[in-house]
């Protein structure tokens, strides 16, 4: 069996150590170690779903899609009715045709079709990662390690396991397949290698058009790394060229009926370090986090200490010194070049460097106990299995809080309760269908992709809400920076007065008809994350306005007639 020691003369405490882990690894099986690893990744991504039956977070955008494709007789149509908003239907559409074929042949509905897709994707991404990591570290423990720091790192699911993960989980999944493919393509020289890369490279492409940007990057450095002879460059040349006639129908039909400025224009929620400035901001913030050792989970989203994330930043010092400084350089060039995904996407080298931290750092330095505990010579001590197990219940358990209490990006794993949807399906039997809606945030976060609401109230009660953004990424370049613009100042009426809603419409120059406002349904221990009560008061105290929807999920106000 290969280990991951390197076999100084006389033999190093490191590699004694490091030998004895794998050692022991051999006796209780390898294959339990990764079918344990995948076990656990699978439980964690499981409860999150079950835990609801409603697709998590987002996904309204793609619901109304898959829809319109349903309708259209699985002919791609020119726009998606989402917001009736005219937005074109330039998105790769392989994920919805196959979310849309699942529909249909089995019976499913599109809900549980919206929260199986991405489970069953995210959870082969964690056995992609672990054939990864098994081919470029070699079939030691510390492979083993590493799938499991994999497996439970929120960050590697996150936003992949949503609803909207539908295209995004699929995309991460084919990109990792065809960078494994290149990987052994340029390490071995065999051309089916190079078909391999090139047949998951096509998905990828015709998945999620996001993450185009991680896999051609990826190959660059890896064929600056492990490619630097004839036969790489040719077929790398080879599969840059088929992927781009294989893809040809989708992309060369949405040129053609849209123009090159929907792919343009597309390009406006994300970007490198040598975009726009507020990118530029976020990319040099990703990567300051990296050099505090105690930062906020912000990189792994784990909601307490981020231990899995130092342990990523203690393998960069192992990596230096046993020659996989690929690991820390695809790390950072991630970060660099994708400000919108890039955290997600660095979790691969990220969980490698962790795995090389566990063997290669933390159970060496544990190993110096031996002489305090009894234990035979062949096997780790119990202060190392303790540690061990230390880390493992930690990471899992941490992986598990998405509490609204916790400041972490897993809180947004939660999806529209019942209430919710009801209020929604409300507006759609009962409500004019020219009227307009402005939904105010829901909560305190910032960015226009958290907000659930804005979303799904398109796709459920499928009226116009004049301040969501989802979509307008693909509609000429204004169009996007305008939505983002009044979204952004619509926040701050969520604690204010109707007045609030005045200014915001004389300055927007945007027409409503109708306030939806969010209640959703919180425990004792959180009602002071509800919303809108000043507003609530306001819109009541004000004659311009009439409640005329007061449930659980959210309440709604029209605007009297003049």
């Amino acid at each position: 069996m290969q280990t991951s020691i390197d076999h100084a003369p006389g033999g190093s405490h490191v590699g004694v150590a490091s030998m004895r882990l794998t050692q022991a690894l051999s006796r209780h099986a390898y294959g339990i170690g990764i079918g344990l690893s995948l076990l656990i990744g699978l439980l964690i991504r499981g409860w999150y779903i079950i835990s609801s039956d409603f697709p998590l977070h987002d996904g309204g955008l793609f619901y109304v899609m898959v829809e319109d494709l349903l309708a259209n007789g699985f002919q791609v149509p020119a726009t998606t009715s989402f917001n009736h908003d005219t937005i074109p239907f330039a998105y790769s559409p392989l994920a919805f045709y196959a979310a849309a074929a699942l529909h249909a042949l089995s019976g499913m509905s599109l809900a549980d079709v919206f929260r199986v897709m991405p489970l069953a994707a995210t959870t082969l991404t964690v056995v992609a990662f672990w054939r990864f990591a098994e081919t470029m570290l070699g079939r030691t423990a510390t492979v083993v390690a590493a799938t499991a720091a994999f497996a439970i790192i929120p960050r590697t699911f996150l936003w992949n396991i949503m609803g909207g993960g539908l295209t995004r989980s699929l995309g991460f999944l084919f990109a990792l397949l065809a960078l494994l493919a290149l990987y052994r393509f340029y390490t071995v020289s065999a051309w089916r290698h190079a078909a391999t890369a090139l047949a998951w490279s096509v998905l990828t492409v015709l998945v999620h058009i996001g993450t185009i940007p991680f896999l051609v990057f990826s190959s660059v450095l890896f064929l600056a790394f492990y490619g630097r002879h004839r036969t790489a460059l040719m077929g790398s040349l080879a599969i840059a060229a088929g992927t781009a006639l294989l893809t040809a129908p989708w992309w060369v039909s949405v040129l053609a009926t849209h123009g090159a400025e929907t792919f343009i224009a597309a390009q406006a929620t994300g970007g490198s370090l040598f975009s726009s400035g507020e990118i530029r901001h976020r990319v040099v913030g990703q990567l300051a986090r990296l050099g505090v050792a105690a930062w906020t989970g912000g990189t792994t989203a784990e909601p307490l200490y981020p231990l899995l994330g130092s342990l990523g930043l203690v393998g960069v010092l192992a990596a230096f010194t046993r020659e996989r400084i690929v690991l820390p350089v695809w790390w950072v060039v991630i970060l660099v070049l994708d400000s919108r995904q890039g955290l997600t996407f660095a979790t691969v080298p990220m969980a490698m460097l962790a795995g090389i931290a566990i063997t290669d750092i933390v159970v060496p330095t544990l190993e110096r106990t031996r002489r305090f505990a009894r234990t035979s010579n062949d096997s780790l001590s119990w202060v190392t299995k303790g540690v061990l197990a230390f880390i493992a219940l930690y990471a899992i358990g941490s992986a598990l809080l998405n509490s609204p209490a916790y400041s972490s990006d897993l809180r947004l794993l939660s999806s529209l309760r019942p209430e919710e949807r009801q209020a929604m399906q409300w507006v759609a039997r009962t409500v004019p269908t020219d009227a307009r809606f402005v939904v105010i945030p829901e909560s305190d976060w910032t960015h226009w992709g958290a907000s659930r609401n804005a979303e799904w109230f398109p796709a459920l009660a499928n009226r116009v809400s004049v301040n969501t953004v989802q979509g307008t990424e693909w509609s000429p370049r204004p169009t996007f920076t305008h939505r983002l613009a009044a979204y952004t100042a619509l926040m701050p009426c969520a604690s204010r007065l109707a007045s609030c809603l005045d200014e915001w419409a004389a300055t927007t120059g945007l027409h409503f008809t109708h306030v939806y406002i969010p209640q959703p349904s919180y425990p004792p221990k959180l009602q002071h994350l509800r919303c809108c009560e000043a507003l609530i008061e306001s819109l009541d105290a004000d004659a311009r306005y009439e409640r005329v929807y007061d449930g659980p999920g959210a309440v709604i106000f029209a605007k009297r007639a003049p």
